[in-house]
């Protein structure tokens, strides 16, 4: 009787405590979602304010991902199921939204391994679903005849007239890819970059990370297929990742410092890797300013900041990371 009492007073102080520390610390919170929560797409356009999350455990291949969403007000998060298609596997990648009249729809990167998939090949999806209440509705895949031109895409955003440019980084050009929606056609919209990653558009432009160089680019987008006026805006960021837009206009990204530490920190969990986050605010390139950075997150791989409030996710551990009131210091382009 004495050993089960002490028993349940261990378990209440245990939980009691990691509730003090969690509600207590100034510096940031940890959300425990699911393994590899990589890339984050905002959507204003839900009743409460919320993010999707597209997360796959990196480290268990032939596990399942899921897509989440998070209430940005109360950080209740639930898995969003998809109805009307069977998915023998699922690895969801690069997500963007789209709003069309009433109607939001996620499109998704979907990697399929050849363990797992009825054509017993590698092969990648581009999924179309609309969010509803009741879950994700499949509407069509975009990738299914085109895997000759994709070699393992990565992340993708939709434009309002639907077309999508998409990145493709394992291709032997290192290419950037566009989907026209009126000829249900992809081509390649720009070549050679060292593993074109995170890509982002806004006012006319598109923004493009460069993982293996560290650079930040812009291009003019005047309604064609292809990506014109390339300008290397900002370099030597380390191994920047996804980009997201806040509910301003600023952007934000984020990544490991150098490659060596970010595959570390894939075969060895224990392994911190130092870590990095920016935001490009009025043309001006901004870092975090963090002490804990380091040591609450490894290799960040998307950043989005809602009303204050930071929120980091990242490609392997089974977590987000939320940095109230982020402080922020410019940076100076010394290479250009």
């Amino acid at each position: 009787m004495k050993l089960a009492l002490a028993l349940i007073f261990a378990m209440v102080f245990y939980v009691y405590s990691n509730q003090v520390r969690a509600a207590t610390n100034p510096l940031f919170q940890t959300i425990h979602i699911a393994p590899g929560c990589e890339d984050f797409a905002f959507d204003p356009h839900n009743e409460a304010p919320r993010l999707i999350l597209s997360c796959d455990d990196r480290r268990q291949s032939l596990s399942r991902g899921s897509i989440f969403e998070l209430d940005l007000k109360t950080h209740v998060f639930r898995e969003l199921p998809i109805l009307g298609i069977h998915l023998k596997s699922f690895h969801p990648h690069g997500i963007s939204i789209s709003q069309r009249d009433t109607k939001t729809f996620l499109y998704v990167i979907s990697h399929q391994w050849k363990q797992q998939s009825f054509e017993k090949k590698n092969f990648t999806d581009v999924l179309v679903f609309e969010i509803r209440k009741s879950g994700l509705n499949f509407v069509e895949n975009l990738g299914g005849k085109n895997q000759k031109m994709f070699a393992s895409p990565n992340d993708l955003v939709v434009l309002e007239n639907r077309d999508i440019f998409m990145t493709n980084p394992s291709s032997l050009n290192k290419s950037v890819l566009h989907y026209s929606h009126l000829l249900k056609k992809w081509s390649v919209a720009a070549t050679g970059y060292l593993y074109p990653n995170g890509i982002h558009f806004k006012d006319s432009k598109v923004f493009l990370t460069s993982s293996a160089d560290g650079k930040f680019y812009s291009f003019d987008y005047q309604g064609s297929s292809t990506l014109r006026n390339r300008k290397l805006l900002h370099r030597s960021l380390g191994v920047i990742d996804n980009i997201t837009q806040g509910m301003g206009q600023s952007l934000y990204f984020s990544g490991a410092n150098n490659i060596q530490s970010f595959l570390r920190h894939f075969r060895d969990p224990t392994f911190m890797s130092p870590s990095r986050a920016y935001r490009i605010k009025m043309g001006r390139l901004e870092k975090l300013r963090s002490p804990t950075l380091n040591r609450v997150i490894s290799a960040p791989s998307v950043a989005f900041e809602y009303k204050g409030r930071l929120y980091l996710g990242q490609p392997f551990e089974d977590f987000i990371v939320m940095i109230p009131n982020p402080s922020w210091e410019s940076v100076e382009d010394r290479n250009f």
